[in-house]
C-alpha cells in the first residue's frame, strides 16, 4: 500500500508545554482513521499536524500524497 503521511519522531510544543513527544506513525492510502479522547487531549492538534497545518517542533513529517479528506464529528457532551 502507498503511504499518505509518515511521522518520524514527531514532537510538538506550544509555548512552554510539550504536547506530543517522539510519535512514529504512518497513514496508508485507503485507511480510515479516527482520533478519540477527552476534551483537551490535543486531538485537534494531532489532526492539524497530520494535515500539515502545523509543523512539528522536532522530528520529520513527510507528506507523500496531499490527497486526503478530513472532517470533524461532533462530540457527545457528558453532563
Amino acid at each position: 500500500m502507498k503511504e499518505l503521511v509518515k511521522f518520524y519522531n514527531i514532537s510538538f510544543q506550544f509555548r512552554d508545554q510539550l504536547l506530543f513527544e517522539n510519535i512514529n506513525a504512518s497513514i496508508q492510502v485507503g485507511e480510515i482513521i479516527g482520533v478519540i479522547g477527552k476534551n483537551g487531549a490535543e486531538k485537534s492538534t494531532l489532526l492539524q499536524l497530520i494535515q500539515a497545518n502545523l509543523m512539528p517542533s522536532k522530528g520529520q513529517l513527510q507528506l507523500v500524497q496531499k490527497l486526503m479528506t478530513s472532517f470533524y464529528v461532533k462530540q457527545k457532551v457528558e453532563s
